[in-house]
């Protein structure tokens, strides 16, 4: 038969406090796993590191949609892109950098520089750049003799864009 005392009560709430607190623990270890996969893309996967760097990342230039849902879903898109496009190369990868960081006034260098005082990757830029410039240069390959738009039309854009 059982006996239930004071005492008993007390190492049973001990021992369901202890408990609470290992899942609640393990939980957050769990969390803090920044290597452990977020998200699956075929054979691919998005760790919580890569969607931290990149948060960061479209943060420091003030891209919308840096919310870690938008981030997930944006590395989703690069994962799937990159698996359709082919490898980009050394020198395009370096032209690509140079390009974006030439719109912020800066060297590749400079840029990087304040990349790491932001605790960002150059790993990280440099995916970004080469899903990006890859992209752009599969849809001008594909779709840039189909399109034919006059200056008639590019100035009447602009007119209606000033008002």
């Amino acid at each position: 038969m059982w006996e239930v005392t004071k005492q008993t009560v007390r190492a049973g709430i001990r021992g369901t406090a202890a408990l609470a607190f290992a899942v609640v623990v393990g939980q957050s270890a769990a969390a803090q796993n920044l290597f452990a996969p977020v998200a699956r893309v075929n054979d691919e996967v998005i760790t919580g590191y890569e969607v931290q760097q990149r948060q960061r990342f479209m943060q420091l230039i003030g891209a919308p949609g840096t919310d870690t849902n938008s981030v997930i879903d944006s590395l989703i898109d690069d994962r799937l892109r990159g698996q359709v496009l082919d490898q980009a190369t050394p020198e395009g990868i370096q032209s690509g950098m140079s390009e974006f960081a030439s719109r912020a006034d800066l060297t590749t260098e400079e840029f990087l520089k304040v990349l790491g005082q932001a605790q960002i990757s150059e790993e990280t830029f440099r995916d970004f750049i080469v899903i990006s410039a890859a992209w752009r240069d599969l849809i001008r390959a594909r779709y840039n003799g189909r399109v034919d738009i006059t200056d008639e039309e590019v100035d009447r854009a602009l007119g209606s864009s000033r008002g």
